[in-house]
């Protein structure tokens, strides 16, 4: 439709439906991104014709160069998803409860004082404080 085409009917594009499917089913391609990779390609030859070029013509395979690749929405799909895993307070060592950072486990007593350096400090979680 946005070629200006009318839109096919019901039954004409099932062998066309089948044939993408299997080759986005064969990139690994979820159902989920085919919409972001639709606007993709159409952004894709946005560019090309703001360029003066011709525009790549659309189908299954400039839809799947724009899922593959470096720059492509896979990868950032993956980098979205290690980034939103990524957190100061996870990470960093400066925020483990038992060493504050110095890598050693201190055990303080009720009034906060140092009782022991217990030895090398894992960051699994704070002990208890001992009496």
């Amino acid at each position: 439709m946005l070629n200006g085409w009318g839109a096919a009917k019901r039954g004409d594009l099932d062998a066309t439906i089948r044939v993408w499917f299997e080759a986005f089913t064969s990139f690994g391609i979820p159902a989920d991104a085919y919409d972001a990779l639709y606007k993709r390609a159409i952004e894709v030859r946005a560019n090309e014709l703001q360029r003066g070029n011709t525009p790549p013509t659309f189908g299954a395979e400039l839809m799947i160069s724009c899922w593959t690749g470096a720059n492509g929405l896979k990868a950032e799909i993956e980098e979205r998803r290690v980034r939103d895993g990524r957190t100061l307070t996870e990470n960093a060592a400066s925020q483990c409860p038992k060493c504050f950072g110095s890598g050693y486990e201190y055990l303080f007593d009720e009034k906060g004082r140092t009782l022991v350096v217990v030895g090398k400090c894992d960051h699994q979680g704070a002990r208890k404080v001992r009496r």
